[in-house]
């Protein structure tokens, strides 16, 4: 509807004007000659990077949306050993999930599996997982992610251990510019259009992604796709 997209264009316009003036304010620190114990000078080079990240993160979402809206995204397939790519992707996350004061639990059980799907796709999928984990994982400690495989498949899992997602929510959490209508989102900044992307990559593959309650608590997304031979 017009009032969803114009929330959205509002959404886009606050979530591209925060990172932009945090890289400002710490870049004129900086230039300025402001700041002169080393130890700080790293700390706000290293936030003006992880916001520069999220600046990326977020016009490729915009950039992508409207390539699957106009059925106009392509795919570069490669095969893709599977833990090998996972594990390096997240590698580049740890400083963003330390800051949100969030430890990474990694674990490999998928034995060299490989699949067919484009790279940078994967990655796109993941960070936008971890995206809504980094905000809603309140209290929760760490977020887990956990690559397996059986006689078919890839499975990929990423989990956190916050106050989860209401059960009636999560299919609805995939459509596009909806998000979860509680206390958990009324102060947290976002597009609503990260899972919905996620899930059309992941068809768009060939594979399937679903959300379901992690035990004891929080929310996990297991992603499936199918092992090429």
């Amino acid at each position: 509807s017009n009032r969803l997209k114009s929330e959205f264009l509002a959404n886009v316009s606050h979530e591209l004007k925060t990172p932009l003036t945090t890289i400002r304010m710490y870049g004129e620190m900086l230039g300025d000659g402001i700041v002169k114990d080393e130890g700080k000078k790293k700390g706000y080079l290293e936030t003006i990077i992880s916001e520069s990240q999220r600046l990326t993160r977020l016009v490729n979402n915009v950039l992508d949306f409207g390539r699957l809206e106009r059925g106009e995204k392509t795919y570069n397939w490669e095969e893709v050993e599977m833990g090998s790519a996972v594990g390096n992707i997240l590698e580049t996350q740890h400083p963003r999930l330390e800051s949100a004061g969030l430890e990474l639990e990694w674990v490999d059980d998928s034995q060299g599996a490989m699949a067919k799907l484009d790279p940078d796709a994967l990655e796109q999928v993941l960070l936008n997982l971890l995206d809504n984990l980094v905000k809603y994982a309140a209290g929760g400690k760490y977020v887990s992610v956990r690559l397996a495989k059986d006689a078919e498949l890839v499975i990929l899992e990423v989990s956190d251990h916050g106050p989860g997602i209401p059960s009636e929510q999560r299919e609805r959490i995939f459509e596009t510019f909806h998000r979860v209508d509680d206390s958990l989102t009324s102060n947290k900044p976002g597009c609503g259009i990260g899972l919905g992307i996620a899930r059309k990559l992941v068809e768009d593959m060939g594979g399937q992604i679903t959300c379901e309650a992690n035990k004891p608590k929080g929310a996990k997304f297991q992603i499936e796709f199918p092992q090429s031979s």
